[in-house]
């Protein structure tokens, strides 16, 4: 009314909203991923396409203060050959040795007497059935060999040459690809380097590189492109190394971001039960129940330091391994049993619902 008195009788009034992640603090969530030999073919590609579309989503809020890192775990876990001069690291230098020289004598076949030949019968062979193997728990048919009828062969009498020496001298070859073990008890349960060292392991091969925390979401899409399926599981080292992307010290030491109130969230992706255990710093073991108890502590450690977990089975029926992912999970809601691809897709866009809980800032 007043400032219709003034030719102003109407106004437009604008108004701003924002939708970040639940706090204006840091968020910082470590995707713990399953690539063993069981995720290959259709589990690999739901994973990678379900995992991307949880990035998807939280890049589209355009907050600032959201790093993802991502950690491919099997047997053991890839932390980057560019790593080896790390001071929490025990690693030999890669080395080429040259073994003792074996000598011999032989007498090589130069031809055959062809007027010194016979016909010989050979037995039918009859076929051997497959037998059941397994890779990384999964049951797959392996072994076995066809019929073969009798048949007949002329064999003629072998000449040889005069005797030869001959001699090798074997190549010795040392090298890291990446892959680290455990240390020992009680080190094996706990995150932080203080000045227990982390063991490499030479001649062994891992999955693909672990990302660290990281703003850069082409980065972490890229790095769950990547992702490959090849052997057993071990999840107590895909949590150890899940914990460490989300811990301001050493080994990884990441301090950017790592603000006294970051919020800290796992989320563990296994398609099975654990298959191997430790031995020694090594995850060469057969007893599964030894590993479900360190799963088991991991997991308490973690929330014990203040981190949110999410667990997702997929798609296997092992209910005594369901049980130690729901007693993982910082909540029951946080538990989540994908059977099949698309119950997955739901497990990370209800999880990314979650992590995206709205509130009006101004």
């Amino acid at each position: 009314v007043i400032m219709g008195i003034f030719g102003k009788p109407k106004a437009n009034i604008g108004a701003l909203a924002e939708v970040p992640l639940a706090a204006s603090e840091p968020v910082n969530i470590a995707l713990v991923l399953d690539t063993t030999g069981s995720m290959s073919g259709n589990k690999m590609a739901s994973l990678k396409k379900s995992a991307t579309s949880l990035v998807n989503t939280l890049e589209a809020k355009k907050t600032k203060s959201l790093r993802i890192s991502v950690v491919p775990f099997a047997r053991y876990v890839n932390i980057g050959k560019h790593r080896r001069g790390a001071v929490w690291l025990d690693v030999q230098p890669d080395s080429v040795k040259k073994g003792p020289k074996k000598c011999w004598l032989e007498r090589p076949i130069i031809g055959y007497d062809n007027n010194n030949c016979k016909i010989v019968n050979h037995p039918a062979v009859p076929a051997i059935p497959a037998k059941t193997c397994y890779n990384d728990g999964v049951p797959y048919s392996c072994g076995g060999s066809p019929y073969r009828p009798p048949r007949r062969s002329k064999q003629c009498q072998p000449i040889y040459g005069p005797e030869v020496q001959k001699c090798k001298t074997p190549t010795i070859e040392s090298k890291w690809h990446g892959c680290v073990g455990s240390r020992l008890s009680p080190w094996d349960s706990r995150a932080e380097y203080n000045g227990k060292k982390i063991p490499g392991l030479m001649n062994t091969w891992c999955n693909s590189e672990l990302l660290p925390l990281t703003k850069n979401f082409s980065n972490v899409r890229a790095s769950i492109n990547a992702l490959n399926a090849k052997g057993n599981t071990y999840i107590p080292a895909g949590l150890a190394w899940g914990w460490r992307t989300l811990t301001p010290t050493l080994p990884l030491m990441d301090k950017k971001g790592q603000k006294k109130h970051t919020t800290k969230v796992m989320i563990l992706m296994t398609d099975g039960a654990n298959t191997i255990s430790k031995t020694g710093i090594t995850h060469e073991g057969n007893n599964v129940m030894e590993a479900n108890q360190l799963t088991a502590k991991l997991c308490q450690n973690i929330k014990d330091d203040g981190i949110k977990i999410y667990t997702i089975a997929y798609a296997f029926g092992d209910q005594s391994a369901k049980k130690v992912l729901q007693k993982c999970a910082s909540d029951t809601r946080m538990y989540y049993d994908a059977k099949d691809a698309a119950q997955l897709q739901k497990a990370f866009d209800e999880i990314g619902e979650n992590l995206l809980k709205l509130r009006l800032t101004h």
